[in-house]
């Protein structure tokens, strides 16, 4: 078994080609709505697991983009953000 991985383009073709010809158009915009939709979920996952690995109390909505990212960077330079991503 091959340890290849498609990346997002070859997935949203292979969807698209799987469609009738006249359909391709709309089948990759269908497959481009599907992944954002995918993407936001993903992101407010790792937000809410952000929040509670890091013991707040407050509301995400209050937290700066800039809080977060300083947060998340010494996360990743301590390891923290790589152990949860492989659990």
């Amino acid at each position: 078994m091959s340890e290849y991985v498609p990346n997002a383009d070859d997935v949203r073709e292979s969807y698209a080609i799987a469609q009738p010809r006249k359909h391709m158009r709309q089948s990759r915009a269908e497959f481009d709505r599907w992944l954002a939709a995918h993407d936001a979920e993903v992101a407010e996952k790792a937000l809410r697991e952000y929040a509670e690995a890091a013991g707040e109390n407050e509301s995400i909505d209050n937290w700066t983009a800039a809080e977060v990212r300083q947060d998340v960077e010494a996360w990743i330079s301590d390891g923290i953000a790589c152990e949860a991503v492989t659990r």
